[in-house]
């Protein structure tokens, strides 16, 4: 029988054949993670898993986009965007948009139990003139180095908090957020984001995103972690046929 060594062995060379191959075209106009104390760099560790290869689209340092991530117990925290916002409006529209990825591997621990993507921003206008475009996107192995599974999920429409309820359009914040359930011990994370405001909005209307969270949390603490850490209800997905995730 073939060891549990010699199989994730084979799951890790796998992933790195798939990576490659996926997303060679990506990742050659992609800008690495800065190393510390600005980000945690395009590789490292922490004391529950391993990361490689972080990148975004657009450089982290210059933007605009997600910029560097910290790394934490519990994922990883972009909390300083840089210039990633849309103004437009008065028959002008906006679009600013990047991506950001990573490679995964459980350090301590067997599996991952879930995935949360987590965003939020500010805006000025009315809300019907922003969109909002963001995928959790995973692909990864399950413990024993089975065949890699795919999945895709769309963060829902966000959620718009005015300033002032009865005039919405005064400016305000929102937020997003989406699951994915799995248990795999190596996966590539990818976060792809648009934000746009139609030419049709007030003109100087914006929105901008002003962080973005990737929490991949062990099983054992994960209640915790959402707890301090959520601002909003935990959308719990579930894994069909084909590798789908669907809203439970």
């Amino acid at each position: 029988m073939l060891s549990r060594t010699l199989l994730r062995s084979w799951a890790v060379s796998a992933v790195a054949v798939a990576v490659v191959c996926m997303f060679a075209g990506i990742a050659s106009a992609s800008t690495a993670w800065s190393d510390p104390p600005v980000g945690p760099g395009t590789d490292g560790s922490n004391a529950r898993f391993i990361w490689e290869e972080g990148q975004n689209d657009i450089d982290p340092v210059a933007g605009p986009g997600f910029g560097n991530p910290t790394d934490e117990l519990w994922g990883f925290d972009f909390s300083e965007t840089v210039d990633f916002i849309a103004m437009g409006g008065g028959g002008s529209g906006a679009t600013t948009e990047d991506e950001t990825w990573v490679t995964i591997d459980c350090d301590v621990h067997d599996s991952f139990a879930f995935i949360t993507v987590q965003e939020w921003g500010t805006y000025l206008g009315d809300p019907g003139d922003f969109t909002v475009q963001a995928s959790l996107i995973a692909n990864g192995f399950i413990p024993g180095g089975s065949p890699m599974e795919y999945h895709q999920v769309d963060l829902p429409d966000p959620t718009w908090y005015p300033y002032d309820p009865e005039h919405p359009e005064l400016g305000g914040d929102w937020s997003a957020e989406q699951t994915l359930v799995l248990d795999w011990e190596r996966l590539l994370v990818r976060v792809p984001n648009v934000i746009q405001v139609s030419a049709g909005a007030v003109g100087g209307s914006f929105i901008e995103k002003d962080g973005m969270r990737i929490i991949i949390p062990e099983p054992s603490s994960a209640l915790l972690i959402l707890a301090g850490i959520g601002f909003m209800a935990h959308r719990r997905l579930r894994r069909c046929g084909g590798g789908q995730a669907i809203n439970s």
